[in-house]
């Protein structure tokens, strides 16, 4: 639950100087389900804070495989990302995870309408953040909401 409890002392706290966030600045929390068992109550700790929650389940793997396809299988963390390293070969699970981040982000929209449909069936099914699914599309379309609000001003 640390991560979740950063952010919440993150968002509570003062500013610590006067250009390192702005006053409405939002504070994410970016996690995966895996097997951590304070999963949930982290989860709820962020919704109660009014802190925005990017979860993939089981892997933040699966946010990134939707790069480059549909992905609807509830396989385990491990399967996941054998299928990431099939189609980022630069990746390794096993040595520091750095797939090509700049080559997947060309296929930001198609992820982000991959993940929306993705967690549509899963809610259908009526396990709404079962696996596989993400909520990392909230925050990418946050942070465009977030550009976009800064370039009119």
């Amino acid at each position: 639950m640390t991560i979740a409890q950063k952010a919440a002392e993150h968002k509570a706290g003062p500013r610590r100087k006067k250009d390192s966030y702005e006053e409405n600045d939002e504070v994410w929390a970016v996690f995966d389900r895996d097997e951590h068992p304070a999963h949930d109550p982290a989860v709820r700790l962020c919704g109660d804070k009014k802190i925005g929650v990017a979860r993939s389940n089981p892997c933040f793997e699966v946010w990134l495989v939707l790069h480059v396809r549909e992905y609807d299988r509830p396989d385990d963390r491990w399967e996941v990302q054998a299928l990431l390293q099939t189609h980022c070969p630069e990746y390794d699970a096993r040595a520091g995870k750095l797939p090509d981040c700049a080559g997947l982000l060309t296929q930001l929209n198609e992820a982000e309408r991959r993940a929306e449909r993705q967690l549509t069936a899963r809610h259908d099914e009526g396990n709404p953040h079962g696996p596989p699914s993400t909520t990392v599309f909230h925050l990418t379309r946050a942070i465009a909401e977030a550009a976009a609000q800064s370039k009119r001003i």
